[in-house]
């Protein structure tokens, strides 16, 4: 799980560089997802190099809840950020959640 916590931790170190360097790509008046795809670009671009991240990051990713007797769907998830890995002996696959306040 080092890779987990390596994960989590370059997530928040590179919200705090960018939102110091940069505070108007994150502005409040933008809407959540304007907001996400900006932070999953720094993570993409930076993960490897600066991070040592094996693994990948993804946005806003769509899921949903499906109900098999139904046959229909019954709840839609976008899922803000996450990180996924199969480079370890156990395939790795977090996600985070962000909101505005």
């Amino acid at each position: 799980m080092e890779e987990a916590q390596r994960a989590t931790q370059f997530l928040v170190d590179t919200w705090h560089t960018v939102t110091a360097k940069a505070p108007e790509n994150f502005d409040r008046r933008r809407n959540e997802p304007q907001l996400t795809e900006q932070f999953w670009w720094y993570l993409d671009r930076l993960g490897e190099p600066d991070g040592k991240l094996l693994g990948q990051w993804s946005y806003e990713k769509p899921r949903f809840e499906f109900d098999p007797v139904t046959g229909k769907k019954i709840k839609r998830i976008r899922q803000d950020i996450e990180y996924f890995s199969n480079a370890g002996s156990v395939r790795l696959n977090l996600t985070y959640e962000f909101k505005k306040l």
